[in-house]
């Protein structure tokens, strides 16, 4: 009986055992070891995928700095050549196409007057002067006190038969000159005189010194009843020369011999429309020897004295000479031409050449 007990009793222990059996495997698979290589799985398999996703934008980024990078370049590229194109491109100067690279050459001469630089009197007192003689010029009645001035009547009638004028018959005078030539500086004051003496006037007249001795005026631009093209044909010592038009240079070719002058290459050279020349100056340049632009105004202001007289004379018989070929042209004529003292000068101005009766 205790056999049968045994034996009943056993069933239930193996039954036992053989749970304790199955719950020991499942309690092997389910042991802290099996779980952790299930998380580290689990957790690398979520890091790949989160290291997948966290590549994709950092190539994007990498890609798009490294594309912003290449098109800062390119742009860097394309200005640096617009800069390089356009230095090398010509640059427009006052209206004139000249390119930059290439090196000045040297100075060009024109038929305008070269201003000239030889120790021009003070500004102030420069302008002032020039003013003065400016004014004195329209001074009628300086005009009509001075007549020609005790002056011998040295312009001489040409040879030719038609007159030098613009496409409009405006009469050319042509006047070649020298910044070296002390007689051209007083014959710079007849010049002036007798076109501002016309109605006409000059922008840019400047005030000049030559060599010391005395004072004299550079010309500008003139706008008056004639056509007025001086030519320094000298410069002063490192400035260029002026280069006379073919035309003013076949004028003083003709001229500038005898009987017209006894000494060849003579300046300056006054040329009235090819009608009227005097080779050399009407004035002796002793008269204003040592005197100042400023000296020379005020006796022009005042009439008195032989500078006066020599310079506002013989501005007087050029004005004659003018007013005579504007009259021959039927031009109108500046109300100077209708004064009694230059209808006088203009009656006694040489009807025929040099040794032609």
């Amino acid at each position: 009986m205790s056999d049968d007990k045994t034996a009943q009793g056993a069933s239930p222990i193996g039954q036992r055992g053989t749970t304790l059996t199955s719950g020991s495997r499942t309690a092997a698979a389910s042991s802290p070891e099996a779980q952790h290589e299930r998380l580290e799985r689990a957790l690398a398999e979520l890091l790949a995928v989160d290291r997948a996703r966290t590549e994709e934008p950092s190539r994007y980024r990498r890609l798009v700095g490294v594309t912003s990078i290449i098109s800062i370049i390119g742009v860097l590229v394309i200005i640096g050549g617009l800069l390089a194109l356009s230095h090398l491109s010509p640059k427009v100067v006052n209206g004139a196409s000249s390119p930059s690279t290439t090196s000045p050459g040297p100075p060009t001469t024109t038929a305008a007057s070269v201003p000239t630089t030889l120790s021009p009197p003070g500004g102030v007192a420069g302008a002032s002067a020039v003013s003065t003689i400016a004014a004195a010029s329209r001074d009628r009645a300086l005009t009509s006190t001075v007549g020609e001035g005790g002056q011998p009547m040295l312009l001489l009638r040409t040879t030719a038969s038609s007159f030098i004028t613009t496409p409009t018959a405006t009469p050319v005078v042509e006047y070649l000159w020298s910044a070296r030539c002390g007689a051209c500086g007083l014959e710079n004051l007849v010049v002036a005189s007798s076109l501002i003496e016309l109605g006409g006037t000059f922008k840019g007249m400047s005030a000049l010194s030559f060599g010391g001795s005395f004072s004299s005026v550079g010309f500008g631009m003139y706008r008056g009843p004639v056509d007025f093209e001086p030519v320094e044909m000298v410069g002063p010592p490192g400035e260029p020369s002026g280069t006379p038009t073919p035309q003013a240079k076949s004028q003083y070719e003709l001229y500038d011999a005898s009987p017209y002058t006894t000494s060849k290459a003579t300046l300056p050279f006054l040329d009235v429309a090819s009608h009227y020349v005097t080779v050399g100056s009407s004035v002796p340049s002793d008269l204003a020897s040592g005197l100042t632009l400023r000296q020379i105004a005020a006796a022009l202001q005042s009439g008195h004295g032989s500078i006066a007289q020599a310079i506002i004379g013989s501005a007087n018989i050029l004005t004659a000479s003018i007013c005579a070929t504007l009259s021959d042209l039927s031009r109108p004529l500046p109300s100077i031409c209708l004064a009694g003292e230059i209808q006088q000068l203009a009656a006694s101005l040489p009807a025929s050449p040099p040794g032609h009766s």
